[in-house]
C-alpha cells in the first residue's frame, strides 16, 4: 500500500511506472534464476528468463536512457517522468557482479551513469552519493531522506560498483 511508510521509505520523489532501480534489480534477480535453470538444463525456463531480459533492456535503452544516466522513472501511461539521478540507479548491476551472471546493462552505459553520478551525486555529498541529484548536477531538493541524504547500505553497493568496474581508487 503506498499510503503505509512501512513499503515506502522515501515516498518523495517516488518511483512511477518504469523505474530504473527496481527494474534492474529484478532482471539481475532473472540473470541469477536464469543460471539456475541453466545449471538444471530446463531450456523453457532459460527461454522464458530471456525473454524477460529482453524486454527489460528495451525499456531501459527506449524510454530509462537519459544521455549520461538513467531516469529516475517513466510513467508513459500517466506522462510523469523524473529525470532526476538516482545515486544508486546500478544496484542491479551490484548484484550481477557479485553473483557472477551477465550484466543487466551495457557496458558503455554503466560507464556513463558511473560518470555522472560522480560528477552529480558524489559531487553534492561530503561522505558519499546524495540519493538524488538534478539533471544539470545540482542538489535535488527532495522530500524522505533529504536533499543531501543517503541510505549507508546503497552506498556500500555503489562503491563495490565503483570497483567492479575497474575504480577502485575511486
Amino acid at each position: 500500500h503506498m499510503g503505509d511508510p512501512e513499503w515506502v521509505e522515501a515516498p518523495e520523489p517516488g518511483w512511477k511506472g518504469y523505474a530504473t532501480h527496481a527494474g534492474a534489480v529484478r532482471m539481475a534477480q532473472v540473470q541469477i534464476i536464469k543460471a539456475m535453470a541453466e545449471a538444471m538444463h530446463d531450456t523453457a525456463y532459460v527461454k522464458q528468463c530471456d525473454a524477460w531480459l529482453k524486454a527489460g533492456e528495451k525499456v531501459l535503452e527506449e524510454i530509462l536512457w537519459n544521455k549520461n544516466y538513467y531516469r529516475n522513472f517513466s510513467d508513459p501511461e500517466n506522462g510523469i517522468v523524473s529525470d532526476l539521478i538516482f545515486g544508486y540507479q546500478l544496484d542491479g548491476e551490484w548484484i550481477v557482479d557479485m553473483h557472477g551472471v551477465p550484466s543487466v546493462f551495457p557496458k558503455k552505459r554503466i560507464d556513463a551513469t558511473l560518470e555522472t553520478i560522480r560528477s552529480a551525486n558524489c559531487a553534492l555529498s561530503q561522505s558519499g552519493a546524495t540519493n538524488y541529484a538534478n539533471p544539470d548536477g545540482t542538489p535535488a531538493r527532495v522530500g524522505g531522506y533529504g536533499t543531501y541524504g543517503y541510505f549507508p547500505p546503497e552506498l556500500m553497493m555503489l562503491a563495490m560498483t565503483y570497483m567492479y568496474e575497474g575504480q577502485k581508487e575511486f
